[in-house]
Protein backbone atom coordinates (compact mmCIF):
# COMPACT_ATOMS: atom_id res chain seq x y z
CA UNK A 1 0.00 0.00 0.00
CA UNK A 2 1.53 3.58 -1.38
CA UNK A 3 0.57 6.03 1.15
CA UNK A 4 0.37 9.62 0.06
CA UNK A 5 -0.47 11.61 3.04
CA UNK A 6 -1.32 10.34 6.37
CA UNK A 7 -3.16 12.48 9.51
CA UNK A 8 -3.12 12.22 13.13
CA UNK A 9 -5.99 12.74 15.54
CA UNK A 10 -5.73 13.44 18.80
CA UNK A 11 -8.32 13.24 20.96
CA UNK A 12 -8.88 15.04 24.59
CA UNK A 13 -8.11 12.95 27.86
CA UNK A 14 -11.66 11.60 29.14
CA UNK A 15 -12.51 13.14 32.44
CA UNK A 16 -12.48 10.65 35.42
CA UNK A 17 -16.49 10.67 35.33
CA UNK A 18 -16.33 9.80 31.85
CA UNK A 19 -14.00 6.75 32.68
CA UNK A 20 -16.03 5.24 35.73
CA UNK A 21 -19.46 5.20 33.47
CA UNK A 22 -17.60 3.89 30.29
CA UNK A 23 -18.96 7.13 28.21
CA UNK A 24 -15.84 7.46 26.42
CA UNK A 25 -14.18 3.99 25.16
CA UNK A 26 -12.27 5.33 22.86
CA UNK A 27 -10.26 7.78 24.79
CA UNK A 28 -8.10 7.31 27.99
CA UNK A 29 -6.84 9.66 30.90
CA UNK A 30 -3.63 10.77 29.18
CA UNK A 31 -5.74 11.13 25.72
CA UNK A 32 -5.85 8.98 22.70
CA UNK A 33 -4.38 9.02 19.01
CA UNK A 34 -5.16 7.35 16.04
CA UNK A 35 -3.93 7.60 12.48
CA UNK A 36 -5.62 7.70 8.92
CA UNK A 37 -5.02 8.77 5.57
CA UNK A 38 -5.11 7.67 1.92
CA UNK A 39 -2.78 5.85 -0.74
CA UNK A 40 -2.04 6.67 -4.15
CA UNK A 41 -4.97 5.07 -5.84
CA UNK A 42 -7.08 7.22 -3.36
CA UNK A 43 -7.68 4.13 -0.81
CA UNK A 44 -8.34 5.32 2.61
CA UNK A 45 -7.84 3.94 6.10
CA UNK A 46 -8.39 4.55 9.38
CA UNK A 47 -6.40 2.91 11.85
CA UNK A 48 -7.26 3.37 15.80
CA UNK A 49 -5.15 1.45 18.10
CA UNK A 50 -8.00 1.60 21.31
CA UNK A 51 -7.64 0.61 24.73
CA UNK A 52 -9.29 -3.11 24.15
CA UNK A 53 -9.18 -3.30 20.29
CA UNK A 54 -7.12 -2.22 17.58
CA UNK A 55 -9.54 -1.67 14.80
CA UNK A 56 -7.92 -0.95 11.29
CA UNK A 57 -10.74 0.40 7.88
CA UNK A 58 -9.74 0.27 4.61
CA UNK A 59 -12.41 1.96 2.38
CA UNK A 60 -12.44 3.49 -0.86
CA UNK A 61 -16.12 4.29 -0.47
CA UNK A 62 -17.20 8.20 -0.49
CA UNK A 63 -19.65 8.16 1.56
CA UNK A 64 -18.30 5.47 4.19
CA UNK A 65 -15.02 7.96 3.75
CA UNK A 66 -16.88 10.95 4.46
CA UNK A 67 -18.82 9.74 7.43
CA UNK A 68 -15.02 8.58 8.71
CA UNK A 69 -13.91 11.33 8.59
CA UNK A 70 -16.43 13.63 9.84
CA UNK A 71 -16.26 11.28 13.25
CA UNK A 72 -12.29 11.82 13.60
CA UNK A 73 -13.05 16.02 13.21
CA UNK A 74 -15.90 16.14 15.65
CA UNK A 75 -14.29 14.18 18.64
CA UNK A 76 -10.35 15.68 17.78
CA UNK A 77 -8.77 18.18 19.50
CA UNK A 78 -6.16 18.18 16.73
CA UNK A 79 -5.35 16.42 13.71
CA UNK A 80 -2.03 17.09 11.81
CA UNK A 81 -1.43 16.05 7.77
CA UNK A 82 1.74 15.39 6.62
CA UNK A 83 2.94 13.45 3.57
CA UNK A 84 3.78 9.81 4.25
CA UNK A 85 7.90 9.07 3.97
CA UNK A 86 8.58 5.48 4.92
CA UNK A 87 11.20 4.59 7.10
CA UNK A 88 12.47 1.82 9.32
CA UNK A 89 13.82 1.66 12.87
CA UNK A 90 17.47 1.02 13.67
CA UNK A 91 16.00 -1.57 16.32
CA UNK A 92 12.99 -3.27 16.59
CA UNK A 93 10.30 -2.66 19.19
CA UNK A 94 9.96 -4.36 22.48
CA UNK A 95 7.77 -3.75 25.35
CA UNK A 96 4.18 -2.18 25.66
CA UNK A 97 2.81 0.11 23.09
CA UNK A 98 -0.22 2.20 23.35
CA UNK A 99 -2.06 4.05 20.87
CA UNK A 100 0.88 6.87 20.58
CA UNK A 101 4.13 3.86 20.21
CA UNK A 102 1.57 2.37 17.28
CA UNK A 103 0.75 5.46 15.64
CA UNK A 104 4.57 7.45 16.16
CA UNK A 105 6.31 3.68 14.66
CA UNK A 106 4.00 3.90 11.29
CA UNK A 107 6.07 6.99 10.30
CA UNK A 108 9.01 5.27 11.83
CA UNK A 109 9.30 7.27 14.91
CA UNK A 110 9.65 6.38 18.69
CA UNK A 111 7.06 8.41 21.15
CA UNK A 112 5.56 7.65 23.89
CA UNK A 113 2.69 10.47 25.17
CA UNK A 114 0.82 12.38 22.96
CA UNK A 115 2.51 15.48 24.02
CA UNK A 116 5.92 13.59 22.50
CA UNK A 117 4.18 12.71 19.30
CA UNK A 118 3.14 16.41 18.64
CA UNK A 119 6.84 17.64 19.01
CA UNK A 120 8.40 15.31 16.38
CA UNK A 121 4.93 16.11 14.09
CA UNK A 122 6.05 19.35 14.53
CA UNK A 123 9.80 18.89 14.14
CA UNK A 124 8.56 16.94 11.06
CA UNK A 125 6.93 19.66 9.35
CA UNK A 126 3.11 18.58 9.67
CA UNK A 127 0.69 20.85 9.61
CA UNK A 128 -2.26 21.26 11.53
CA UNK A 129 -5.80 20.92 9.51
CA UNK A 130 -7.75 20.99 12.40
CA UNK A 131 -7.91 22.35 15.56
CA UNK A 132 -10.07 22.75 18.88
CA UNK A 133 -9.69 25.80 21.31
CA UNK A 134 -12.48 25.60 24.45
CA UNK A 135 -14.93 24.13 22.19
CA UNK A 136 -14.66 26.29 18.93
CA UNK A 137 -13.16 24.65 15.82
CA UNK A 138 -10.45 26.60 13.97
CA UNK A 139 -8.45 25.77 10.64
CA UNK A 140 -10.77 23.03 9.52
CA UNK A 141 -9.57 22.20 5.54
CA UNK A 142 -10.45 20.08 2.94
CA UNK A 143 -9.06 16.27 3.57
CA UNK A 144 -7.03 16.32 0.28
CA UNK A 145 -5.35 19.83 0.44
Amino acid sequence: MDVAKIYFAFHRPATLRELLTGAEEWSSAFGHVEAFGFTIDETWFFFDPGRHLTNLKITHLHDEVNQLLAERYQRSSIIYRMTYEPAEFAVPIHGPMNCVTQCAALIGKRAYTPAGFRRILQQCNAKVIHEVEQGKSRGSEGAHS
